[in-house]
């Protein structure tokens, strides 16, 4: 990994290069707080040069990719673009234009693009804000992130506006020597952002990116796991055509489903408050796990719009609950009365939770069959628990048997057929007969259901009863809501 570092101010930065927030970057997220710490610390109280930091940087072709210094260059953008446009209004167009340069300007080829060029927040930051003209209080309601560039913005503008405005009510000048001393103030504005000092360290290409992100934080916020996240799902899945990136779409809708359901992660909030005792948000927790599981995960059901006012309508009522005992038994009457009242009926359960397979040949509810496996075997043993990520799922009628069993593919990938072992007693099974199994299960002391035990034979009917009875079993004692 080569790595560059060198002393710069942010005119000269944005002088040399366009810069574009890559796939893997979260949206913009500083909020009131971490603008105004930005203002004071590079307007107010800013007497010399100011150090803001590092940047980091990395070539990607046109553009010189941002992995760290994202948050910190929206906003200087956002300041700059509230300059240019107090500028305009007070008549000064020609540094309006000149600041407009460090926004916008062209390239090599004579086409113009904007100096930072984003995706998460297009159109509104380009067309509202970057763009001279652009009317920044229109279009701000798309989501989140727009939210906070207006916020950001306005907050810029109203500063600006407030020493432009102290200017004109002082009483002793002439209008002359006002329009001198606005010129003044908003130039001086503008040159202390300008000249704000950064480290920049550029890195060679993308790969090393990726891995410098992961271990930095931005100034003003700390990167959250979902960030993490997106970054090492977005080095994994490139996108295959420049114009088409997947998954950095999908990425989105997911993120765009979670924003919106926010209310749903209500209770967490009254817990970090103190609202709520542990037991009661894991009870709520619990419940809603269940819920899911049998609703979702199994009946297949879809969660409409129906379940989003549900979970919505429960988190204002939590809000508004009076003490801590008024939220506990709102969380106790939403566990009984909404989401009980919601769960599939067993007649709607059963046959889906027959129909889970694993196999070698059938692995696409794999991780379901062992989320399934690993909560009977938690709920029933009494032993050391298994770890979940270790164990392994074991046919009991084998996949490749010494002796033809007469069982079909889908018989043999049934959840009626599969158990829960670790790896040192699934290569001891390995493909011995059934009566060898229950004798190696039993010397073994695992947990084992009785069914297994105490069978005679395995065949078609044993497992198709043993199916049934987890069914039963899942249903009425383990994802009980």
């Amino acid at each position: 990994m080569k790595i560059t570092c060198l002393d710069k101010q942010v005119g000269q930065f944005l002088k040399e290069s366009f810069y574009r927030i890559p796939r893997f970057q979260r949206p913009y997220s500083w909020d009131r707080t971490n603008i105004e710490e930005f203002w004071n610390d590079a307007v107010v109280e800013n007497e010399a040069q100011y150090f803001i930091g590092s940047f980091v940087v990395y070539d990607d072709k046109t553009a010189m990719g941002v992995v760290d210094g994202q948050q910190r260059l929206t906003t200087i953008t956002l300041l700059l673009c509230a300059l240019r446009n107090a500028f305009e209004r007070e008549g000064f167009s020609n540094l309006a234009k000149g600041i407009h340069g460090l926004i916008e300007r062209t390239d090599i080829s004579d086409q113009r693009f904007y100096i930072l060029q984003t995706e998460s927040s297009y159109p509104y930051l380009q067309e509202h804000i970057q763009k001279f003209g652009g009317k920044p209080g229109a279009g701000s309601d798309a989501g989140p992130e727009e939210q906070l560039l207006k916020q950001a913005f306005e907050y810029f503008q109203t500063n600006v506006d407030d020493v432009v405005k102290a200017i004109k009510l002082q009483p002793n000048l002439s209008e002359a020597k006002k329009r001198a001393r606005i010129q003044d103030e908003l130039t001086r504005i503008r040159d202390k952002v300008l000249n704000l000092k950064l480290i920049f360290t550029a890195l060679e290409n993308d790969e090393d990116a990726y891995v410098i992100f992961e271990t930095l934080n931005t100034r003003g916020k700390d990167l959250t796991l979902s960030d993490l996240v997106k970054s090492h799902l977005s080095r994994l899945l490139k996108p295959t055509n420049t114009g088409v990136d997947l998954a950095k779409d999908k990425w989105n809708k997911i993120h765009q489903t979670f924003e919106a359901a926010q209310d749903d992660l209500s209770v967490m909030q009254h817990y970090e408050n103190h609202e709520l005792k542990t037991k009661h948000v894991r009870a709520i927790l619990s419940a809603i796990e269940n819920f899911h599981f049998a609703f979702t995960a199994i009946a297949s059901q879809r969660s409409s719009g129906g379940i989003s006012f549900m979970y919505a309508l429960a988190a204002r009522e939590l809000y508004q609950a009076k003490g801590a005992e008024a939220k506990v038994k709102g969380l106790q009457e939403f566990q009984k009365n909404k989401l009980a009242a919601k769960l599939p009926q067993y007649a709607e359960f059963e046959p889906s939770f027959l129909a889970l397979k694993y196999s070698s040949q059938m692995t696409k509810q794999r991780p379901l069959v062992r989320y399934i496996l690993t909560k009977i075997y938690q709920r029933n043993s009494s032993g050391l628990p298994i770890d979940a990520d270790q164990a392994t799922v074991e046919h009991l009628a084998p996949e490749n048997p010494v002796k033809s069993t007469g069982l079909l593919p889908e018989q043999v990938a049934s959840i009626g057929n599969l158990i829960l072992v670790n790896q040192a007693l699934n290569n001891d099974l390995a493909n011995k007969s059934f009566p060898d199994k229950v004798q190696i299960l039993q010397k073994a002391h695992v947990w084992v259901d009785p069914i297994v035990l105490n069978a005679k034979g395995w065949g078609a009917p044993e497992i198709n009863a043993r199916a049934k009875l987890l069914a039963e079993d899942a249903y009425k004692n383990v994802w009980t809501v």
